[in-house]
């Protein structure tokens, strides 16, 4: 139709052109690489930072937009977080707390566990309570000194805790020291024990027998 058919044997696309089509492909990668090195900066220098600074704007115990952003921050926020433990003001600090008690990360723990030596109580009680939220095994070694104070609601409140996180092979120890107990006090114990039981009896069916949870 008056179109005449390219050769199959056209060498046209000569080694010049193949190497103006690599410097155009060169020169794409370099501007993808500059758009994911600005977002990346971006981030890490403004966004993240800007997010951390809004960290005391809710209360403890009260939480918006600000303070969920920065428990998606995870791991990257734990450091700051900590340093808020070892030198904010009681409030600060129980924010601080609050936070990294949502954070699913292990890392939270040995932060909580500073916590917990607080010279102020009431942030002592935040970090124990903390710990519990996580449900991570890992603050069990935490908690079990606390199960030896002399105040009745520190030690129950620390029992109440190892139920929140215990691993099903501290349930024979938590029934032996309900029983060296009484009253109420063996009850909390043996709630723990139950509780921990429970736990390890959910878990398979969140995992659907495969190992994985279901969403």
């Amino acid at each position: 139709f008056g179109c005449p058919m390219p050769s199959l044997s056209d060498r046209s696309f000569t080694p010049k052109a193949w190497a103006r089509l690599g410097m155009v492909a060169a020169g794409l990668a370099l501007v993808v690489g500059a758009v994911y090195g600005s977002s990346h900066l971006y981030t890490t220098l403004v966004r993240e930072p800007r997010i951390l600074d809004q960290r005391h704007m809710d209360e403890p115990g009260s939480v918006s937009a600000r303070s969920l952003r920065v428990v998606e921050l995870g791991k990257k926020a734990i450091p700051t977080l900590e340093a808020d433990i070892a030198t904010g003001s009681p409030v600060q600090k129980r924010k601080a707390i609050e936070l990294l008690g949502a954070i699913r990360d292990p890392a939270v723990v040995p932060a909580l566990g500073k916590a917990m030596a607080d010279p102020d109580l009431g942030v002592q009680l935040a970090a124990l309570a903390a710990l519990g939220r996580t449900g991570m095994p890992q603050a069990v070694a935490v908690v079990w000194p606390w199960t030896e104070r002399n105040d009745d609601i520190q030690r129950l409140r620390a029992v109440v805790v190892l139920g929140l996180v215990s691993p099903p092979s501290d349930v024979d120890r938590l029934l032996a020291e309900s029983r060296k107990v009484q009253g109420t006090e063996r009850w909390v114990w043996s709630w723990a024990a139950g509780q921990t039981m429970r736990r390890a009896e959910a878990k398979p069916a969140e995992d659907g027998g495969t190992g994985q949870k279901l969403h």
